[in-house]
């Protein structure tokens, strides 16, 4: 795509995610002014399609310094658009965000709906009472039910916490010897210790995600796809999919968004139970995905949308898009590779077939290899193992 003149200027707000990366390009060659706050190890402060990289505090050691550093940003940058790519942000927008004029460039879900969304627990409730079909979930008082709740629901079992995104908070327990200590360690994890981990069923079948741009559940934009490749197998995000539209998953995406009034850029994920063919709900993301470069080889432009609704202005929903088109996400690729080097074939594979779209861009290389960032952790990691 040529690049155009300055029409506007984006903020991205990560913590230190990949996310962003796609989202960057697709800004800069449209021409915006392309500022992130993020973590300074995150890939996206290395972006060449970054004219400003404003380094955020460590979010797991001092929210408020991060709360602060974020209000200020904004209040002094006079965005035309704001996007977030990591779901540690929300509370602290929760805050700050709702009373403030300077954070009009930001679609936001209505505060109690948003407050719903922190909560991965609130929304399995929510959609569960809308009636969209999730796997069976327990939610135990005390650790005292847990074994019981666990032979109920039989295993493998997936532990899922109240919080965090990716399979940050999630253990696969395949056998009751492992469920007590995986269920105290994740426990620990969470940021409330009154909320507990939940007990699911794990289901087998097939991994579809539903992506896109909402309007108080309205869906304005949208993409299906199916997860050809994860990591981890069986709990972990897409790494490679292939864009489908089945009968049926659509309308319980919709449904599911709707129950839950999401504005917004997200996405839901979704398991088509091989027992029954039913489509079972599983989370949801409330902002900008991994695969989010997927929508465009898909032919879905999500930021003239979501410009408009940033504005205020009508949005006519678009809801075609490509199928059949393979992306994957060239980096985690990589390190799925570094993991499990029986994918290294498969990965040479890909990188060849012009069918198969990536995030991989030779003018973003400072991103892909932030040279700084890998120094220092093999310097950490050396000085650790000398100790």
């Amino acid at each position: 795509m040529k690049k155009t003149d300055n029409i506007g200027k984006a903020l991205i707000i990560d913590q230190h995610t990949t996310y962003s990366l796609p989202l960057i390009r697709a800004l800069a060659r449209r021409g915006y002014v392309v500022e992130i706050f993020a973590e300074p190890h995150s890939p996206a402060v290395h972006s060449n399609f970054c004219q400003k990289s404003i380094l955020s505090p460590d979010f797991r050691e001092d929210k408020a310094a991060v709360s602060s550093a974020i209000g200020k940003v904004v209040q002094n940058g006079t965005y035309d658009v704001i996007y977030l790519c990591s779901e540690q942000v929300l509370p602290i927008i929760l805050q700050i965000a709702p009373t403030a004029d300077c954070w009009r460039a930001l679609p936001l879900t209505e505060p109690s709906d948003l407050s719903v969304l922190i909560s991965k627990h609130a929304v399995l409730k929510r959609v569960a009472e809308a009636g969209v079909p999730i796997p069976r979930t327990i939610f135990p008082i005390d650790e005292s039910e847990v074994s019981a709740a666990g032979d109920d629901i039989g295993y493998p079992l997936l532990l899922k916490g109240d919080r965090g995104e990716g399979s940050q908070q999630v253990r696969l327990v395949k056998k009751s010897d492992f469920l007590l200590s995986e269920y105290s360690q994740l426990a620990a994890m969470g940021e409330d210790r009154k909320i507990l981990p939940c007990l699911q069923e794990y289901l087998r079948g097939p991994k579809y995600t539903v992506a896109g741009l909402f309007d108080k559940g309205k869906p304005l934009r949208v993409m299906a796809y199916l997860s050809e490749l994860s990591y981890p197998p069986t709990i972990g995000h897409t790494i490679k999919g292939v864009t489908e539209n089945p009968p049926g998953l659509l309308g319980a995406a919709y449904k599911a968004f709707a129950a839950l009034r999401f504005t917004g850029l997200g996405n839901l994920e979704w398991i088509k139970d091989a027992r029954d063919g039913e489509y079972k709900f599983l989370e949801i993301n409330p902002r900008v995905w991994g695969n989010f470069g997927f929508a465009e080889c898909a032919d879905v432009d999500l930021v003239t949308p979501y410009r408009q609704l940033a504005e205020g202005n009508h949005v006519e929903p678009d809801l075609r898009f490509k199928t059949g088109i393979h992306y994957r996400r060239w980096l985690n690729d990589l390190r799925l590779v570094a993991k499990r080097p029986g994918r290294f074939f498969g990965f040479v594979a890909d990188s060849m077939k012009p069918m198969v779209f990536s995030d991989f861009s030779w003018g973003d290389l400072p991103a892909i290899f932030p040279i700084d960032y890998f120094m220092k952790r093999l310097i950490k990691k050396n000085s650790l193992q000398s100790t």
